[in-house]
């Protein structure tokens, strides 16, 4: 969906942040907090179950990145793999804060501030345009 969208990187990443926790939230609660409980450690998740998440999730961002790189919109030098490991920390780090605050916190507007604050200050040295 991304790559059909026009504007700003910043508006894209932005884009892929809210769609994440939409997904989450969508699934609810309860399921989120047990897929977190089994997941927590990798080497015990069975093998057809959802173990490697975190890489799909790293390797879909670094993806995301190097399609800008190529697109023109991010600088060649863009550290990829550095800014996948931040962003995907964030979404982890609040989808656990919902989780362990029975779902008290407020995701939206959470990153609705990481849209706005972090994520700017993290993209801007590597715009290209």
């Amino acid at each position: 969906e991304m790559e059909k969208m026009s504007g700003l990187m910043e508006e894209k990443l932005c884009y892929y942040v809210r769609e994440f926790t939409e997904r989450i939230q969508q699934h609810g609660l309860k399921i989120t907090q047990q897929w977190v409980k089994c997941v927590i450690d990798p080497d015990a998740v069975p093998e057809d179950k959802d173990g490697k998440k975190l890489d799909y999730d790293l390797q879909s961002l670094q993806g995301i990145l190097q399609k800008a790189i190529a697109a023109g919109d991010l600088k060649a030098d863009t550290p990829v793999q550095r800014i996948s490991r931040l962003m995907i920390s964030q979404l982890y780090g609040v989808m656990t804060c919902w989780c362990m605050s029975n779902g008290a916190m407020d995701t939206k507007g959470l990153l609705e501030d990481y849209c706005s604050i972090q994520l700017p200050a993290l993209i801007a040295p590597y715009l290209a345009k």
